[in-house]
């Protein structure tokens, strides 16, 4: 909402209209419509009389002339990177080398998807997870199934396996257990390490078909909760290990064996400049093996290190 000169108000709406209204709230012109734009934000007069808008997620500057009749052919595009905006699941597709990131779509529900990123250049639609009603979760990929798994956050709690067509194969019911939000799959005994919102320092390792084979109490590792997770290193004496990492206050991780003993701490703030880590996955294949991505919900970033 701006201020126009002499005695008008600008207001833009979530539903892609702008209007203008007197100071006693009568609609004096509008709506005026931008097609395939969504939640206008900012919006000014400019000293010319025109008006410059912008939208929420279209990284474009809009011009409309000082009639409030019509857009016009000028503006400012500052789009950056990829168009993907707030991640909340990421995975490694070995078969591709790709990364698979499950994000909200700048919270517009029906802009919910997974893609596929190439060389950190180009994002691939994977999923629709809009049109399926789903939301997204964190994520983890099946190597000896060739599935994507994202974890449903919401109902029904479930674990969702797409094929790499993006079509849904399989749901594995995990509503007894909880809420669900941080995944990783173990392909060395074929099984899920998976921790549900109601217990925050528990993570429960799950069979390939939802069944509880045993439990791992963190509440000794110096984190405040698991996050996100993610397996690695399978040829450790004690069967692998886990990176795990705590919420936005504390931004700790830890790496521990695969019974959940601690290895090493480290701060992922300092070290990686992260706020607000969301998912991370073990990168397997390719150039980069060996190195993890991690994914910033609040900076719609990713992020791909080596431990030390």
């Amino acid at each position: 909402m701006a201020f126009q000169a002499p005695n008008r108000i600008l207001v833009g709406l979530t539903d892609n209209t702008i209007w203008t209204l007197d100071f006693a709230g009568n609609i004096l012109a509008g709506p005026l419509v931008a097609p395939g734009i969504e939640d206008f934000e900012g919006i000014v007069q400019l000293p010319s009389g025109r008006i410059v808008a912008a939208a929420y997620n279209a990284g474009k500057l809009f011009t409309i002339d000082r009639d409030f009749d019509r857009l016009v052919n000028l503006g400012v595009n500052y789009r950056i990177g990829v168009r993907v905006s707030q991640p909340i699941g990421v995975a490694w597709d070995s078969d591709k080398n790709q990364h698979l990131i499950a994000h909200a779509g700048s919270g517009l529900p029906q802009h919910t998807e997974i893609v596929r990123l190439e060389n950190f250049q180009d994002a691939d639609p994977a999923v629709n997870l809009a049109a399926l009603g789903f939301n997204p979760g964190a994520m983890t990929y099946l190597p000896d199934e060739h599935l994507m798994a994202l974890g449903h956050r919401n109902s029904p709690a479930a674990i969702l396996l797409f094929d790499n067509s993006g079509a849904l194969k399989e749901q594995i019911d995990v509503s007894a257990l909880g809420r669900l939000r941080a995944i990783t799959y173990i392909p060395s005994t074929k099984q899920f390490a998976v921790r549900f919102a109601s217990d925050p320092l528990l993570v429960r390792i799950l069979s390939r078909t939802g069944t509880l084979v045993r439990t791992i109490d963190l509440s000794l590792s110096g984190i405040n909760q698991v996050l996100g997770l993610s397996f690695f290193n399978p040829n450790h004496p004690s069967g692998g290990e886990f990176l795990m990492f705590d919420g936005i206050f504390h931004h700790t991780a830890v790496v521990t064996d695969f019974f959940g003993n601690p290895i090493k701490h480290f701060d992922y703030r300092a070290k990686l400049g992260i706020l607000a880590a969301s998912d991370a996955t073990a990168i397997t294949t390719g150039p980069m093996e060996g190195a993890f991505s991690m994914v910033d919900f609040s900076s719609s970033e990713i992020v791909v290190f080596r431990l030390e």
